[in-house]
């Protein structure tokens, strides 16, 4: 499986996160850092697919990029935020544990959407995801309503994970950024991205399998 890594700094986590994945599966950085750290991280994995992206660039921007990376062959790959580590059994059980539920479009790994596996059929009925929603923030909740609208399904199978410290490696984002992404979620909505909202909590409730 394609494993999506939107980096936008502090490369120790994105080092303990390619550490941890098996080499069974193919890790593709998209590095929105100052730095353009390829050359440390090939040192870890070897060979590695790697994306150079603006600095600093939306979320969404990154998962999209990432998104068209991946080869048409592969009908599933997982979006994985730098600040999330799991062990070895959690990647080599995952595959068996999305066989059970062919029916969700999207697996989720993890809290808070950091880890999510995205089934291609799924992509090519919601996708891409909604740049708008900058630097970040909201974009996930806006993934949610999509699949609520498209009647696909959720399976939120919470994995044994270490979440570290730093969020999306260190959000950008300020109060102006979440209060405009907010607004943008309520004008394509008409509810709030926030479980306190009935109709978020419905959406949740409705797609889970």
């Amino acid at each position: 499986m394609w494993v999506v890594i939107p980096h936008v700094g502090k490369s120790h986590l994105t080092v303990r996160l390619l550490e941890s994945i098996p080499t069974s599966n193919t890790p593709l950085v998209v590095d929105a850092s100052w730095l353009g750290d390829l050359s440390a991280y090939s040192k870890i994995r070897g060979h590695i697919q790697y994306l150079r992206a603006p600095v600093h660039d939306c979320l969404a921007k990154n998962w999209n990029r990432g998104a068209r990376a991946v080869p048409e062959s592969e009908d599933a790959w997982m979006f994985c935020a730098t600040d999330i580590e799991f062990s070895y059994e959690v990647w080599t059980n995952l595959p068996a544990l999305m066989e059970k539920y062919p029916q969700a479009g999207i697996f989720r790994v993890g809290p808070n959407w950091g880890a999510f596996v995205m089934r291609r059929w799924c992509w090519d009925r919601i996708g891409p995801v909604d740049e708008t929603y900058a630097p970040c923030g909201g974009e996930d909740a806006e993934i949610l309503f999509r699949c609520w609208r498209e009647k696909i399904p959720i399976r939120n199978q919470y994995l044994p994970m270490l979440h570290m410290e730093g969020g999306h490696a260190g959000r950008k984002d300020g109060r102006a950024d979440r209060e405009r992404n907010i607004a943008h979620f309520r004008e394509n909505w008409g509810c709030d991205p926030s479980w306190n909202d009935p109709t978020f909590r419905r959406a949740v409730k409705e797609t889970a399998c």
